[in-house]
């Protein structure tokens, strides 16, 4: 038994970095652990998790989850990141402040109830992360991305360390289908899933 989803987390976390032989984060983590929407703050003094109810949102309603085909290394990726944070390199640290303030507007947005440009926002987050390093991109999600949004999708986000995996798409449901149709013509694979509730 563990003491409390913290320490679940924790131990996971370890694991997965003696697997990879890299360090690996915990955000991946608690959602999988707790369901819901999950909005994490990390400090001096540890992790705070506050859960939030999905369904029913507009969150859900516009969520539609892509697999781009490819498999990736999600740790070296990161750790590539972290590298460079490390070294001081000015382009990844710039990125990594334009992400942290993207979350801070993407955190207000969800508890204010007000996502009008939560497209805009995770659009934003797109570009600033695939500035990290070229390895977060790859020539499947470039495709996928021009895929969806030519037929009806508002923004993509790149899921975990990218370069490959699943890609969220944003898809009001009224374009829902078309863009299922385009990217399953051009072989993504749309992935039959919606978020859950706290559990």
């Amino acid at each position: 038994n563990f003491a409390d989803n913290h320490q679940l987390v924790h131990i996971a976390h370890n694991l997965e970095a003696q697997i990879l032989f890299t360090p690996t984060g915990t955000q991946d983590y608690y959602p999988a652990v707790c369901g819901g929407l999950n909005i994490l703050t990390y400090s001096a003094t540890g992790v705070t998790q506050k859960i939030l109810p999905i369904t029913n949102t507009e969150i859900f309603e516009n969520f539609l989850l892509v697999y781009t085909g490819r498999s990736h290394h999600s740790g070296l990726n990161n750790f590539e990141v972290l590298k460079l944070s490390v070294e001081r390199d000015n382009n990844v640290l710039e990125a990594l402040t334009k992400i942290n303030s993207i979350a801070e507007l993407l955190k207000d947005a969800i508890i204010n109830n007000d996502l009008k440009n939560f497209p805009i926002l995770m659009q934003q987050e797109y570009e600033a992360r695939i500035r990290l390093t070229p390895s977060f991109t790859s020539p499947e999600i470039e495709r996928l991305a021009k895929i969806a949004k030519s037929n009806g999708a508002d923004a993509i986000k790149i899921c975990g360390a990218g370069g490959g995996g699943c890609v969220l798409i944003w898809v009001n449901p009224s374009h829902r289908q078309k863009v299922i149709k385009a990217c399953e013509n051009e072989n993504f694979h749309c992935l039959k899933t919606k978020p859950v509730n706290p559990m």
